[in-house]
C-alpha cells in the first residue's frame, strides 16, 4: 500500500529509467514510528529497484501490504541501499 511519494530526482522529466526505493511509511504524527510497526511487530528494510520506469515503480509500491513510502532518485542518484 503507496503512503508517499517523496520524488528526490534532479531531472524529474526523465521517468523510463529510476532508482526506486521502498521503506516503511513513517507516521509523522506518531513521533517518525513506522506506521505499520504500530499495528505490528513486523519490520522490514528498504528495498531498491534500480533502472525501472516511474510507473513499474508505482505499481511495486502499491502492490506492497504494508504502507510504504517510495522514494525515486536518478538513475544514477542516490547510493544503493
Amino acid at each position: 500500500m503507496l503512503q508517499n511519494v517523496i520524488d528526490l530526482r534532479d531531472r524529474p522529466d526523465r521517468w523510463r529509467k529510476v532508482r526506486a526505493v521502498l521503506a516503511p511509511a513513517v507516521d509523522h504524527a506518531i513521533s517518525d514510528v513506522p506506521a505499520y510497526a504500530v499495528a505490528c511487530d513486523t519490520q522490514a528494510l528498504p528495498e531498491t529497484r534500480d533502472a525501472v520506469s516511474v510507473a513499474e515503480a508505482f505499481r511495486w509500491a502499491g502492490g506492497q501490504v504494508w504502507p510504504v513510502d517510495l522514494y525515486l532518485y536518478d538513475e544514477d542518484g542516490a547510493p544503493a541501499i
